[in-house]
């Protein structure tokens, strides 16, 4: 192993680690970024951040938190696959000329003797180039599927990059196992490991259920088509003609892309046509935890979830969650035990599992305590931080 000014040993040291930030808004992908931040700062490790621009919300949280960031604008290697001939062509050229933002960050972080550069998506390899100008340690956080989840296409071909990703990295975490799975032939098992995101008891709630009038059901993110949000509203206004005693409120704001905003406004009017009194769009909510509070049930509805971050939140709040059977949903959520499971994209199925909780109300609250349990004992920050820190020490002591 290089020698280097923090090194590890005998007992545990402290680390210089960069992180690298693949989007600017505060996704779900980047608030467990940020956690995670928290938490190593927290230990004592120096941190250093890579932003993709100066005001984004990313930035201000780190300036809130007093950790020191440079501001550096790259490409990814992989790009929407609904762009149009010159919006790919201008992605590919941000990608080409990536050589020189990788020389201004190594000209910035090098006095700093970094021991780890820790990437948080597998969208972009800046992240990799960085570690090996700086000829240090290399984590690849696999967060997302790219094309099952966010309809991305590889700028290469997709086994190539993986050789790639293979040869310039010394760890990949898969947020859940079933994401593994889905990349298990391209990626190196060897330098393969499963570590779930770790979400704050700042989450927990100390619930007091109680019969109520109406049941509450809660669809939270992004509006975007691969959230199923407008599965929900159909579900909603089948269920209503049976059985009218609950509300569906959608809490999530719309994105920069196009088919997010006609999307918005197909949930709109659908819910003005149909659902007037019943479904409502909240937007954006900064505080979920007092809003889950007033709720009683979670839907995930997503046609592919990597992890489910929100799954986790809900079940951190003492609420059972309905979700569909794909992605990583099965992993955390134990169907008729701390939840209900139902036939992805079928809404039809969908509005059975939501109706079992209108016929047995006290569902929710058996449920409810069991997911809570679970969230708690499995996906706790403090056991995130544990195993990632593990990770960190297990690769400074490999050989370069």
């Amino acid at each position: 192993m290089t020698k280097r000014e923090h090194t590890v040993g005998g007992e545990k040291k402290i680390l210089n680690i960069l992180y690298v930030a693949h989007e600017r808004k505060l996704g779900g992908a980047t608030i467990s970024l940020l956690s995670l931040i928290e938490e190593m700062k927290a230990k004592g490790h120096k941190i250093y951040v890579i932003v993709p621009t100066v005001n984004c919300p990313l930035a201000k949280e780190l300036r809130k938190r007093s950790i020191p960031f440079i501001t550096v604008f790259f490409g990814w290697i992989q790009m929407p696959s609904y762009w149009n001939i010159v919006l790919k062509y201008c992605f590919r050229l941000l990608y080409f000329i990536e050589p020189l933002q990788v020389w201004y960050v190594y000209c910035m972080m090098k006095q700093k003797k970094i021991d780890i550069v820790h990437t948080n998506s597998s969208v972009t390899d800046f992240g990799a180039r960085i570690a090996q100008k700086l000829s240090c340690k290399h984590i690849w956080h696999i967060r997302e599927f790219g094309d099952a989840d966010y309809s991305l296409e590889y700028l290469k071909e997709k086994k190539k990059t993986w050789e790639y990703m293979n040869a310039h990295t010394d760890k990949f975490i898969f947020i859940s196992k079933n994401l593994y799975e889905y990349f298990k032939e391209y990626a190196d098992e060897k330098k393969s490991l499963i570590i779930y995101n770790g979400i704050s008891v700042d989450y927990f709630i100390e619930r007091n259920y109680q019969p109520k009038e109406k049941v509450v059901f809660l669809i939270s993110g992004n509006l975007l088509r691969s959230k199923g949000q407008i599965l929900v509203l159909q579900a909603a206004n089948k269920l209503k003609r049976e059985n009218d005693k609950f509300e569906v409120w959608i809490a999530g704001s719309e994105s920069s892309m196009g088919d997010s905003k006609r999307y918005t406004k197909e949930l709109r009017t659908y819910i003005k046509q149909n659902l007037h009194g019943i479904a409502t769009m909240l937007g954006r909510v900064i505080d979920m935890k007092s809003l889950r509070e007033k709720a009683d049930v979670e839907i995930i509805a997503s046609q592919k979830e990597a992890f489910g971050r929100v799954t986790i939140e809900a079940m951190m709040g003492g609420m059972p969650v309905i979700a569909s059977d794909s992605g990583a949903n099965p992993e955390l959520v134990e169907d008729k035990v701390s939840g209900l499971l139902y036939e992805c994209g079928n809404y039809e199925d969908l509005v059975i599992k939501m109706k079992q909780f209108l016929v047995f109300p006290q569902m929710i609250a058996e449920m409810g305590r069991k997911a809570q349990k679970k969230a708690v004992q499995n996906y706790s920050l403090e056991k995130n931080k544990k195993r990632v820190e593990s990770v960190y020490f297990q690769i400074m002591l490999e050989k370069q």
